[in-house]
């Protein structure tokens, strides 16, 4: 296991997220339709223009249709 502090995380050139399997659903939830918060630190790389989220259908499954899209 690699761990990075959320620092150094929001300093990378390119941020790429891989989620998947079911127990992260509420996390993806939180992350891209969640309030912008503190609670949930990584809501703050949806205002990041390098970031790429790639999700499976299981993580994904909370998600609003028009989210997915």
């Amino acid at each position: 296991m690699i761990t990075l502090g959320f620092t150094e995380i929001l300093k990378a050139e390119k941020v790429i997220l891989l989620v998947s399997g079911k127990r992260k659903s509420e996390a993806v939830k939180n992350l891209l339709e969640g309030e912008i918060s503190t609670d949930c630190p990584a809501t703050a790389l949806r205002d990041k223009d390098n970031v790429i989220v790639i999700i499976d259908e299981e993580a994904a499954s909370l998600l609003d249709e028009e989210t997915k899209k």
